[in-house]
């Protein structure tokens, strides 16, 4: 019997995602349904059931589809997933892309493109074993070319940083990279993210247009590489770091960066005051700050 989950917040889009299951796949095959409403209920329905197949809404509540879709495949790199899009943006399939790595198998359809492209991206991906992108998709985005275009894990901590305000000098405290790493990642992130944006940034009659780092945050958050509950979840982690929150507990990511750093030892229950001072063999950089991640 082949096990297949439905993972959507809305009963009637789950119905309606099961309907199309059916109408696809051969009568007699046997197909036991699971049905998950949330981030954590489908992690769990997945570890209980271990499905082949999975529908996946890509905007859960909480952590979020993609996250969702990293922590299944990191139990199984063989599932096969479908993500169902109410809106798409270029951080959906480009984090979808760089978490599926070589050997996943995905497809990728918009809710409001009717049903016979979701028949489509089932028969392609659950029956034939191919990938699917929504040809509306293909048509309008602007994809990277190559795989080093996608953001990769350090660089989407420090757009974080960014969005949450944080300097220069506390990006590098926090991060470990001295000043100047800091400020040549904010550019590669420009050139990643703002692309047909970046000739905005660039003065006009002596005059500059926009903030840089405002621009690509907002750009980000536009594009999908940022999401509200991405942002709510790492200020608590912020808040943490800093010492700033009863109630926030650093993660032991977090714990290690500040002992490796010497902002707190292990005997220590309580982070010690941060020190952003610039490091000696970054002290020029401060001075000569590169235009696009000028403050």
């Amino acid at each position: 019997m082949v096990q297949l989950l439905v993972i959507d917040s809305i009963p009637f889009a789950r119905k309606h995602a099961i309907d199309m299951i059916m109408s696809v796949l051969p009568r007699s095959l046997e197909v036991n349904i699971i049905e998950a409403k949330s981030n954590n209920d489908g992690l769990e329905a997945f570890k209980r059931c271990r499905p082949e197949m999975v529908i996946l809404d890509v905007s859960l509540h909480g952590a979020g589809g993609l996250a969702l879709a990293k922590d299944i495949w990191e139990i199984e790199k063989r599932t096969k997933i479908v993500f169902w899009v109410h809106t798409h943006n270029d951080g959906y399939l480009g984090e979808i892309t760089r978490v599926a790595g070589a050997h996943a198998l995905y497809g990728y359809v918009l809710k409001s493109e009717g049903d016979e492209k979701l028949r489509y991206a089932i028969m392609a991906v659950f029956l034939n074993n191919h990938q699917y992108t929504d040809p509306t998709v293909r048509a309008s985005m602007i994809r990277p070319t190559q795989r080093s275009d996608f953001l990769s894990d350090a660089e989407r901590e420090t757009l974080i940083d960014i969005a949450l305000g944080l300097t220069d000098r506390a990006i590098s405290a926090r991060s470990g990279l001295t000043v100047r790493g800091v400020q040549n990642r904010l550019a590669t992130l420009a050139l990643k993210i703002l692309r047909r944006d970046h000739w905005k940034l660039r003065q006009n009659h002596e005059v500059e247009v926009f903030n840089p780092r405002t621009r690509l945050v907002m750009e980000a958050l536009r594009r999908g590489y940022l999401r509200l509950e991405q942002l709510q979840s790492a200020e608590l982690e912020c808040e943490a770091w800093l010492g700033l929150s009863q109630m926030a507990r650093p993660t032991t990511k977090t714990q290690a960066a500040q002992q490796q750093m010497g902002l707190v030892t292990n005997e220590q229950s309580s982070p010690s005051p941060l020190n952003f001072a610039v490091p000696p063999n970054t002290s020029t950089v401060v001075q000569h700050q590169q235009t696009i991640v000028a403050q």
